[in-house]
């Protein structure tokens, strides 16, 4: 979901909850109360949205401190990064032989390693950050 989804769910939010609050004091909701409300739910929106959206922004830069990742094992990476959400056996063909896909994701960002049959990192089939 996107930032600015969060922002217009969290600004009616906050109409709700200043509707309720003015009603409660047997009052009719005035224009400014309204505006109030949907603009604190707007940036309480935004800032969850970037709340969320860190974790992938994270895990982005801890791959990047790692620099070249061919040479390295599953677990030099996973003791840096934290432990992969998927992985699979795959044959690669350009060196005829059986090996691992790890794919890492969080929030936006995901990166897929493929490693061969002597658990050293070849490289990367896949990487994509979309932090909208």
């Amino acid at each position: 979901m996107s930032k600015h989804f969060y922002a217009i769910l969290f600004a009616l939010v906050g109409l709700i909850v200043a509707t309720y609050i003015t009603a409660s004091d047997g009052q009719n909701i005035q224009f400014a109360d309204a505006v109030i409300g949907m603009g604190s739910g707007c940036f309480v929106g935004y800032f969850i949205a970037g709340l969320i959206k860190s974790k992938g922004m994270i895990l982005q830069q801890e791959f990047t401190k790692l620099g070249d990742l061919r040479g390295l094992r599953i677990s030099d990476i996973t003791q840096k990064v934290g432990p992969y959400q998927e992985f699979s056996n795959c044959y690669i063909e350009d060196i005829k032989e059986w090996g691992k896909k790890y794919t890492w994701r969080q929030n936006g960002y995901t990166i897929t390693l493929l490693f061969g049959s002597d658990e050293l990192c070849i490289g990367v089939i896949h990487e994509s950050a979309n932090f909208n």
